[in-house]
């Protein structure tokens, strides 16, 4: 940058926000940057918030670091009034006539990433130093010439553009305009945005450099957990209601004076959750893991709440807080979303739960979570007709859970024994069914659409479906058929043998996908659908 540039910037020190992760670069990307043919070296960008002295680096500091490093461990050595190495010093005249007078600037620079009170910053900071040390030395060494040439472009010929933003009045402000922005070139996430909430609370509360960093890499590897689709929706939520003044403390009641064991409590917490929903022993909790990142989300959250209240910790989570039943009753209302269609959407149940975090109960939250669909109260079974036009439109994803809910006991049989099955590749594991094979429907035909729809699926132990995938439906489902083995694990395969296949004539029209298709005779599809309904009438 220009020496004008440098020297305004001198007069203010520049904090490193929280949501930067770490100094990432080392010795391979110093060189890579010195070698490079830009004619730029980016963009820096500050942001000035108010009620800090300070401004903040929104993006650069990867390129600040090295820069840093660089001139540091060049001035005693090539850049100070009286070098070390005075042969390879006039290779460097032009930069230290520019850098050499703003050698305290750019020591108390590296003074402040050494001592920074985050070790992911410090640390990481300290590694680079060397590996500049090493490179630099090496370089003067090897031909000082050469390496003094790739310095002075990249300090005095390359550009750097510097962006100062102001006018934000609170972090969050800040942090939702410069969300895309990163300085390793990853876009920042609602997830890493709550643990810069976390670190910048304890730097505000004098937290040692130990405590931000165990919370550090405890929240990491909390939120790194698989699938990333329950860890990022889970971390968006939270953000969002520790971001807002009003809930935080909601979410974290001591936030006014946050301590390491608070945010402990919340990742053991949650990490005990996703190992119970992922075992099979707490199947409700298992289903409800299930039906996707926002019904577990929405869980998860009503117990810490619950919790926090003093209601005790929930028994999956390692307290004696009995569940069961109350998730029963919160399943059958994630269940009617999900064969609804709008599981995704149920944000604004999640919102009401945040809202309403000192009376909300697992009922009245299934009744806000049953809201958002036309199947009617809880208190009684769905209306026939949403139902049976629900399932009519339930694809192979949702056919999963469904085909789950029909393991449910009965309604009236608050908390009972459920047998779910798990789907996917292990041993033991089921899968999802083409009744008439993929491999065998006509496109452009009648019964094409259903075809991968709901009338067309069915269980099967994902062991059985490799070896039958392509056999045709009226032997699958005859007596020579593998589903007969399986009618007492499921009442649709029982149904599918039992009654179904006895009551079609000729057997070929199993075969025949026009019969899938609404109001085709026989009525293959339409008497499938009514069979689910049936069973779940009662369960959901």
């Amino acid at each position: 940058m220009p020496p004008s540039s440098a020297t305004s910037l001198a007069r203010h020190a520049i904090e490193v926000p929280p949501f930067q992760r770490g100094i990432e670069w080392g010795g391979p990307e110093v060189e890579e940057l010195l070698d490079t043919k830009s004619a730029t070296l980016g963009t820096v960008i500050l942001a000035n918030l108010a009620g800090r002295a300070q401004p903040l680096l929104v993006d650069g500091l990867q390129r600040f670091a090295v820069g840093t490093a660089l001139l540091v461990e060049l001035y005693p050595e090539v850049l100070a009034a009286s070098p070390r190495n005075r042969i390879a010093a006039a290779h460097f005249v032009r930069l230290q006539a520019e850098a050499g007078n703003f050698q305290p600037v750019f020591q108390t620079n590296s003074d402040v990433l050494t001592k920074h009170p985050r070790l992911a910053i410090s640390s990481s900071y300290g590694t680079l130093l060397q590996e500049v040390r090493e490179l630099v030395n090496r370089e003067l060494r090897t031909d000082a010439s050469d390496f003094a040439g790739r310095v002075q472009r990249l300090f005095l010929d390359r550009q750097v553009g510097i962006d100062l933003y102001s006018g934000f009045s609170v972090y969050s402000e800040l942090t939702s305009t410069f969300i895309d922005i990163n300085t390793q070139g990853l876009d920042l996430s609602p997830t890493d945005l709550l643990r810069a909430q976390l670190v910048d609370q304890g730097l505000q509360l004098n937290w040692t450099a130990a405590d931000i960093q165990d919370m550090e890499n405890d929240f990491t590897e909390t939120f790194g957990r698989s699938p990333q689709t329950h860890m990022r929706t889970l971390g968006k939520f939270l953000n969002s209601a520790v971001e807002d003044t009003t809930r935080r403390t909601t979410i974290l009641s001591n936030w006014p004076g946050l301590t390491k064991a608070d945010v402990s409590d919340l990742l053991a917490f949650i990490d005990s959750t996703i190992d119970a929903a992922q075992s099979g022993t707490y199947p409700y909790l298992g289903q409800s893991y299930a039906c996707g990142p926002q019904a577990f989300s929405l869980v998860l959250i009503l117990y810490w709440l619950l919790y926090k209240r003093g209601r005790g910790k929930a028994d999956f989570a390692g307290g004696g807080f009995a569940t069961q039943n109350d998730l029963h009753l919160l399943l059958r209302a994630l269940y009617r979303r999900l064969i609804d269609g709008t599981i995704f959407r149920i944000e604004s149940a999640i919102d009401w739960l945040l809202a309403n975090a000192a009376r909300a109960t697992p009922g009245t939250l299934a009744d806000q979570i049953g809201q958002g669909t036309t199947s009617g109260s809880l208190s009684g079974s769905p209306d026939r007709g949403w139902l049976e036009q629900s399932l009519r439109r339930a694809d192979l994803k949702r056919s999963r859970q469904i085909f789950n809910a029909c393991l449910l006991p009965v309604r009236t049989s608050v908390g009972g024994p459920f047998p779910t099955m798990g789907f996917g590749r292990k041993a033991g594991d089921w899968t999802i069914d083409h009744l008439v094979p993929q491999a065998k429907i006509a496109p452009a035909r009648a019964g094409e659409v259903e075809a991968f729809l709901l009338p067309n699926l069915a269980p099967l132990p994902a062991s059985v479906n490799k070896s039958i995938r392509d056999l045709d439906c009226a032997i699958k489902l005859g007596p020579t058929g593998p589903y007969i083995h399986y009618k007492d694990k499921h009442p649709y395969i029982e149904w599918l043998v039992t009654t179904q296949y006895p009551a079609v004539s000729p057997t070929s029209a199993f075969d025949d996908q026009s019969h899938l298709a609404s109001g085709s005779t026989p009525a293959i599809g339409d008497d499938r659908i009514e069979a689910l309904a049936d069973i779940l009438e009662d369960r959901l």
